[in-house]
């Protein structure tokens, strides 16, 4: 079996996952063999791994992460140049650590010279993941990366910082933990060094880690060697060598034990709903409820209490779920003692629409018309795509806005103005002026689903186009934000002389919402599905199929730039359908 970093991390979750992972590398043969036997029993009883849509990229999406790490690499390989050295790409170093076990590794990039081995390893991650976390030194906060004279991040170690150690290993844990992203870089790092010295013994090796400078904004037409920030990890990987090893050997323990039973779910371990979530997630949490489970409740990451007491027993969402406490309604009402987890309580126990129609009608009364309603569709690019972009930027590539003159305007007579950019140039000044032209200036509300997203948006057209700036900041005054009338809007409500208690409660709740106030879930419960038959059904799939659009012939590029348009255009109406049934449901 090879072994890469990968593998490795996935083995030592649990002692389930290398069970779980044969039987699907089983099964995964038979169907490409085409050959099944339902007498076999080699599998240990598990016919199906139903891996979700959500957790598996789609083919699309790969391609493109690939691409653009690819051409991540070359300016990685620019930057080595940089320095001086003539890099070259990495060869792959094997390493027979048992029988079975084979240790892969291939860095990106190596510099050789006599006995030595610089290597590099570029991740798709910033720099503010090695940076971010810090230990205290002399009263101040101190991240333990420090750049010399050269560009070049350098380790801070024990020695430089004096003689009190004990934040600064504590803090060193954390980023090295393996939980966390700046951990699992480390790993990658360190099981590089442990497979290469073993590989090539006789070298004395150089670990650089390739991160993105959060800090670099694109001044040409394409990003440039300096986007790219190396960080010496040399040091720290060296101290995890041992925790590597170990690693190793628990993983192969997980492998001989072959054992598929029902383990704890861990929640650092699970990693349930980020990016590194266990492919095995929707197989080993098949019996929570997909909705209204436990994990729906608001603020259940902060667990729940037996008593009203600080001094009373707490129990984490994992505790209940290992224990057998899954569903909403399983939890004991005792335990409840947040008022809108109460609220989420009364909902699903009596299939009860909650509706506070006094704080509702007095976020609506703020509303001035005619109403546009306003949806962005961007693309994060892990490179910078333009002028000013920065690694990570929401690149603007479409919008839509719907306009409701009256109060009284039928949804059948909206107008509507859309924008869709057909190729890769820059088109975010046309699409601006088109933005422009369909929201004229004046106080009347702009209308869009959680705020903070199209604000950013347009403060950064505001940096990057300032001559436009007073009518892009007369946008910005104008928004309003249609998910506080369903949630709250705490400083609003105080103002307006609300109890802070009153202020606090959410406006809205329906059970079938399952905790969530995404768009998607808030539109049936006052229409039908009307994405179901699109295309295009998240924001994920709309820049996956705008990036690949550029790739196809014209008849495909057609069909996929109607279909973003319908997407784009859905989400503003579906606004306007749901203020307009609100609006109903509150002043009857």
């Amino acid at each position: 079996m090879r072994v890469s970093t990968s593998e490795l991390l996935n083995y030592v979750r649990c002692y389930r996952y290398a069970a779980l992972d044969k039987n699907n590398r089983v099964l995964s043969a038979r169907k490409e063999l085409n050959h099944y036997s339902s007498g076999d029993d080699s599998v240990n009883d598990i016919d199906v791994f139903p891996y979700s849509s959500e957790s598996v990229e789609s083919d699309a999406k790969k391609r493109l992460k690939y691409r653009e790490f690819k051409e991540y690499l070359d300016l990685v390989y620019g930057k080595i140049l940089s320095t001086g050295d003539l890099a070259e790409v990495g060869e792959a170093y094997n390493y027979s650590f048992t029988q079975d076990i084979e240790l892969y590794a291939k860095p990106d990039y190596v510099v050789k010279s006599d006995n030595k081995i610089q290597v590099y390893l570029g991740y798709r991650a910033t720099k503010k993941r090695l940076l971010e976390t810090r230990f205290i030194m002399k009263d101040q906060k101190k991240p333990f990366f420090y750049r010399d004279k050269s560009g070049i991040y350098r380790f801070v170690t024990k020695d430089q910082i004096g003689h009190d150690h004990k934040d600064y290993n504590q803090h060193l844990k954390k980023l090295s933990a393996r939980h966390e992203e700046s951990g699992r870089i480390l790993y990658d790092a360190a099981f590089h060094l442990y497979t290469m010295r073993r590989a090539n013994a006789a070298k004395k090796f150089t670990i650089f880690a390739a991160l993105l400078d959060s800090d670099y904004v694109q001044t040409g037409s394409k990003p440039d060697p300096e986007l790219v920030s190396l960080f010496d990890v040399t040091m720290l990987v060296e101290s995890l060598q041992t925790e590597i090893e170990t690693q190793i050997y628990r993983m192969i323990n997980h492998i001989e034990l072959n054992d598929d039973s029902r383990c704890q779910l861990v929640k650092e371990e699970c990693q349930r709903g980020s990016s590194f979530e266990c492919p095995f997630v929707p197989f080993c949490f098949a019996h929570v409820p997909e909705n209204n489970s436990v994990f729906d409740y608001f603020q259940q990451h902060l667990g729940f209490r037996e008593g009203p007491h600080r001094t009373d027993a707490l129990h984490s969402t994992y505790d209940l779920v290992n224990e057998g406490i899954v569903d909403m309604l399983d939890l004991p009402i005792s335990w409840l003692h947040r008022e809108s987890n109460l609220m989420q309580r009364y909902c699903v126990e009596n299939d009860y629409l909650y509706l506070n129609k006094e704080k509702i009608k007095d976020k609506l009364a703020t509303l001035i018309y005619p109403l546009y309603f306003l949806d962005f569709e961007s693309y994060p690019s892990m490179l910078p795509r333009y002028l000013g972009e920065r690694p990570y930027t929401q690149s603007l590539f479409q919008f839509s806005v719907h306009v409701k003159a009256s109060p009284d305007t039928p949804l059948d007579e909206l107008e509507h103005h859309e924008f869709l950019s057909s190729d890769a140039a820059d088109r975010r000044n046309e699409l601006l002026d088109r933005l422009l032209e369909a929201i004229p200036e004046g106080d009347s509300s702009i209308v869009v689903y959680n705020m903070t997203f199209e604000d950013n948006r347009l403060k950064e057209l505001s940096q990057l186009f300032p001559e436009k700036a007073t009518r892009i900041d007369n946008l910005r005054e104008r928004l309003f934000d249609l998910l506080k009338v369903l949630k709250n809007d705490y400083k609003f409500y105080l103002g307006l002389g609300y109890a802070k208690s009153e202020a606090q409660n959410y406006n809205f709740y329906h059970p079938s919402l399952s905790g969530s106030y995404s768009l998607k879930k808030v539109l049936p419960v006052f229409a039908s599905d009307l994405y179901k038959d699109l295309k295009i059904q998240n924001g994920t799939m709309a820049y996956v199929t705008y990036m690949s659009m550029l790739q196809l012939d014209e008849e495909q590029r057609q069909v996929a730039y109607k279909d973003l348009l319908a997407y784009c255009r859905q989400d503003t109406l579906s606004m306007a359908i749901i203020l307009d049934e609100l609006a109903k449901m509150v002043n009857k």
